[in-house]
């Protein structure tokens, strides 16, 4: 019959604790679930019935926490932190020291916001993880009598920001440019509104990761793509490598809007761009179609978009990939595409 490893003892052991202390508060129901995206366990406000008023919960155990400093640290993988990002329930993580039955809380959504990390979560060129900061004060059993009910009932400002956030959105997949221009509007002006700050460009970041899909078919995407644009075309030469990163990767794969920026970069700043070594940086990721067009551009450095795709003469094969354009007028798909029209016939050849 298998045995528990130790790492399973004590994450077991930390689950109990966290649900005995929900139990024996008076407002919370708990419930386990065992299959939900790195979800162990729902709670749910009720004072003196249900009323549909929930919090996520993923718990970390570990036999010992160090409290030496204001604030301890725990990894979490960028994936559940996206999927932190675009839940619409709060999501809480504890954390238990199981020889104390300690247990301490961080409202991840408002960790994520306030700490400026959302962009940094849809980057995994360097890293698949990102640490999250746990304040020493931040006592589960005591948030259950008050800050995590507020969370849980909506009355804070970090949900009123999520709720614009979504309206926003469902108004943008509506096609009512109205409403949602008034409310991005509205929520800009909490971020920076110095055009020639490096802060500025984590802001547009944000912004088009939230348009996502959206950012190509309506006008508040038309207009965040330009912005985006021009600050790079004026300010490009603040970027880093970081920046770059941000703006194009997604997971496993690529923004078509981030490649379509770089290409911006490379034609205003072409030795800037060459500078941040983004061929060594992104030369290992998933998606190589990326390594390649750094490749290219930097091969043919100070060539404007699209004279390096349109001479027949240059040599667009990096290892064993290379494009092919040879059945399409490659200046009318660029047209509409932008440099990220190379995403779509670059093939692996023999």
């Amino acid at each position: 019959m298998p045995k528990q490893t130790r790492p399973q003892k004590i994450g077991s052991l930390g689950h109990s604790i966290v649900q005995e202390q929900i139990t024996r508060s008076k407002f919370w129901i708990a419930r386990n679930l065992n299959e939900d995206f790195g979800i162990d366990i729902e709670l749910e406000f009720a004072p003196e019935e249900v009323e549909g008023k929930f919090v996520k919960a993923q718990i970390k155990s570990h036999e010992k926490v160090s409290t030496n400093s204001d604030f301890f640290s725990e990894p979490l993988p960028k994936s559940f932190l996206r999927y932190v990002h675009e839940c619409r329930i709060p999501i809480i993580l504890i954390i238990v020291s199981t020889n104390e039955s300690k247990t301490w809380f961080v409202w991840l959504q408002k960790w994520l916001f306030d700490s400026g990390n959302i962009s940094n979560i849809y980057d995994e060129s360097e890293s698949k993880t990102l640490s999250v900061q746990v304040h020493i004060n931040s006592d589960f059993v005591v948030g259950l009598q008050n800050e995590i009910i507020s969370i849980a009932t909506w009355e804070n400002k970090t949900q009123l920001y999520i709720a614009l956030r979504d309206l926003a959105n469902l108004s943008l997949h509506l096609y009512n440019d109205v409403l949602a221009k008034l409310l991005f509007d509205y929520l800009e002006t909490c971020k920076s509104d110095c055009i020639s700050d490096a802060n500025y460009f984590d802001t547009i970041i944000e912004k088009v990761i939230a348009l996502g899909s959206r950012i190509w078919a309506t006008h508040e995407g038309n207009e965040t793509t330009q912005l985006l644009f021009k600050f790079i075309r004026e300010f490009g030469n603040k970027l880093n490598a970081t920046h770059i990163s941000k703006l194009i990767i997604r997971g496993t794969d690529c923004s078509r809007t981030g490649i379509n920026a770089l290409g911006i970069l490379y034609d205003n700043f072409p030795k800037h761009a060459e500078s941040l070594n983004l061929v060594k940086k992104f030369e290992n990721f998933s998606d190589p179609r990326l390594h390649f067009y750094c490749t290219i551009r930097e091969r043919y450095l100070g060539l404007k978009s699209p004279s390096w795709l349109l001479n027949e003469k240059n040599d667009l094969t990096v290892g064993k990939l290379k494009v092919d354009f040879s059945i399409i007028d490659v200046y009318d798909k660029w047209i509409t595409r932008g440099d990220s029209v190379i995403l779509d016939y670059v093939y692996e050849c023999e």
